[in-house]
């Protein structure tokens, strides 16, 4: 709320440096967990797709050159390079009225600090703002435990999957996420039954596509879902009849 009403612009060290040093300090946090070294470094960005094709950019051009780009790392939105100057030489936007936050005038800007630097977007929100602050409020021990509790729930649906008939467990989660096939099932029942679900108020849980199939795809998001909640889900998912060309009895 803060930050909306604030409207701050993340674009540089310049423009917003206590904004981006709030940033970089998850930045940092992130690039710890994932083992990467002290000088990593980047920016957050709008979600995964704008972080995958910024770096994807980053090691085309920088291939090209034969710098030997190591690797990035999309995280959630957060965007982080092994070597940083290397993303700097790819993305940096050149412009005269941008020399300011590029150190032109020759005051030190912190101007390797720049978000704008590191992907495709020059105006920005200071989007790690809200997770600085709300791990500043609750810590990393409460965040560790809320992935650790998506990661149990999300083993528990893939079990539940694997002792219900008309029910195919497709892969073993990954991270949060649940595929699962109702036997007999096309698209339409699929879409049908996620329309019931949300309209009862018990979930809201999309179709996917994998491998070419229309399938249910359970993203736990909330620490706080239940084994109950999961189980009404599931139930649904296996008693509801389809309706559609796929459905048993239909031709």
């Amino acid at each position: 709320m803060v930050l909306s009403a604030s409207s701050l612009h993340g674009v540089s060290w310049l423009e917003a440096s206590g904004a981006v040093a709030a940033e970089n300090q998850v930045l940092r946090l992130f690039a710890d967990l994932a083992g990467m070294p002290q000088g990593a470094g980047g920016c957050f960005v709008s979600g995964g797709s704008a972080g995958n094709l910024s770096a994807l950019v980053v090691a085309r051009d920088t291939g090209r050159r034969r710098l030997g780009l190591t690797a990035t790392a999309p995280v959630c939105g957060a965007l982080l390079y092994r070597e940083p100057h290397l993303a700097r030489a790819v993305r940096t936007q050149d412009a005269s009225y941008l020399d300011a936050i590029h150190g032109a005038d020759g005051a030190d800007h912190d101007a390797d600090r720049n978000p704008s630097d590191y992907a495709y977007h020059l105006t920005r929100r200071p989007r790690g703002l809200p997770l600085w602050f709300s791990l500043a409020v609750h810590g990393t021990d409460a965040y560790r435990d809320a992935v650790a509790r998506g990661a149990e729930i999300a083993r528990y649906t893939a079990r539940l999957v694997e002792a219900t008939d008309s029910l195919d467990l497709l892969r073993e989660p990954e991270l949060t996420v649940v595929l699962i096939r109702r036997t007999g099932w096309g698209p339409e029942d699929y879409y049908a039954w996620s329309k019931r679900l949300l309209a009862s108020g018990l979930a809201f849980v999309t179709p996917s596509v994998w491998e070419g199939e229309t399938v249910a795809r359970l993203a736990f998001l909330h620490p706080g879902i239940t084994e109950e909640t999961v189980r009404a889900i599931i139930t649904s998912l296996a008693d509801e009849p389809g309706h559609g060309p796929g459905a048993p009895g239909r031709p």
